[in-house]
Formats: C-alpha cells, sequence, structure tokens
C-alpha cells in the first residue's frame, strides 16, 4: 500500500482516477438500492458524464481544478498501482479548511480504517504545511455510521485498528449542525495552532 497527496499534475494520475470512479460508482449503485439517501455520493464519484456532472471528483479535479495554486490536495491510496481509496481537503479561507471531501473507500478495503490512518494525516500535513489554524471535517446528515463512528473516536472510545494517539482523536464536534457549502452537516474541527 502506497499513499500519495496530490496537489498538481493531475493528468499523471488521469487513468488511475478514472478507473477508481468507475469501480466506486459500482460499489455505489450495490449500496444505493439498499440506501436511497446515498445517490448523493453517487453524483459524487460518478466517471460519467463527468465534464458536467459538477458534483463529480472528477469535474473537481480536472474542470474546476478546486486543488490547484495551493487550494488544496487530494489523497489516493494505492494498492497493486490501483486507487482504492481517496478523499480530499480545500481551503475555505487562509485560515481554515475543510478536509475529508469526496472520501471514497472501495468495497473489500473497507474496516480497515483507512481514512484514519490513511488518508487524514497527509490532509492535516497538507495543511500545516499552507498555514491552515482549523480543520473542519463535514459529515453529511445521511451518512449516519460515518457519523457515529467518527463520535466514537472523537470521544476516545476504544477501536481496535486505531492507534490511541491518532490525529482523529484531537478533533471536536461542534454542539449543532453547521452549514457548509450550503448544506447543514456534522462538523468537526481540529485546531492546529
Amino acid at each position: 500500500m502506497r499513499i500519495e497527496t496530490i496537489t498538481d499534475n493531475y493528468i499523471k494520475h488521469f487513468f488511475s482516477v478514472q478507473d477508481f470512479c468507475d469501480q466506486a460508482e459500482i460499489d455505489n449503485r450495490i449500496d444505493t438500492a439498499k440506501n436511497k439517501d446515498l445517490c448523493q455520493t453517487t453524483l459524487n464519484m460518478s466517471a460519467e458524464h463527468w465534464t458536467t456532472n459538477t458534483n463529480s471528483l472528477m469535474h473537481r479535479l480536472y474542470v474546476k481544478k478546486d486543488f490547484s495554486n495551493n487550494n488544496g490536495a487530494l489523497v489516493a491510496v494505492y494498492e497493486n498501482d490501483r486507487i482504492v481509496a481517496v478523499s480530499s481537503i480545500t481551503k475555505l479561507d487562509n485560515k481554515t479548511a475543510l478536509g475529508g471531501r469526496r472520501t471514497f473507500i472501495l468495497k473489500g478495503h473497507r474496516g480497515r480504517y483507512l481514512f484514519v490512518n490513511g488518508l487524514l494525516p497527509p490532509q492535516l500535513d497538507w495543511a500545516k504545511s499552507n498555514n491552515i489554524e482549523r480543520v473542519l471535517l463535514a459529515v453529511n446528515q445521511y451518512n449516519k455510521s460515518v457519523y457515529r463512528l467518527m463520535r466514537r473516536i472523537v470521544n476516545s472510545q476504544s477501536l481496535l485498528g486505531i492507534d490511541p494517539n491518532n490525529y482523529l482523536r484531537k478533533f471536536k464536534e461542534m454542539p449543532d449542525l453547521q452549514e457548509i457549502k450550503g448544506v447543514q452537516q456534522h462538523v468537526f474541527y481540529y485546531d492546529l495552532c
């Protein structure tokens, strides 16, 4: 397993990202059949019509260039030269960044704490190197399982596979839902300084 933080030269990763999004879309179709609230996740990962689907990871990466000019980073976990998990961080302003954006872990790789142990630390490193003072992690209301897991970790409940000194343990939960990018979400924050 290798972890790459992608801040520029996205073209080099185009086919790997496209392959990942195709596989994520297949995973999402199975999940969406069970839970209709996951339709937004399907849009976020869809490689189909990515040039016009403004929500898709590929559109954000290759059309909007969300992570260009020190505005953010995409972190990818590779296994056998294929991306199996992604997550991104982008600046909201000069002091605050939103991490955990467009996070997706392929089936067969979930339950291994790839976000906590692999995807999150490089995002926090990127934030520190860009003089960000506060990192937010937002969890959509429909994503109940991720929200419960975040609360367990933040509240220092013991979980196998997570180092007790992990970055995520330093996050705190904001007491009320917060509006981030026009959506009411559960928000966790970490003050870096």
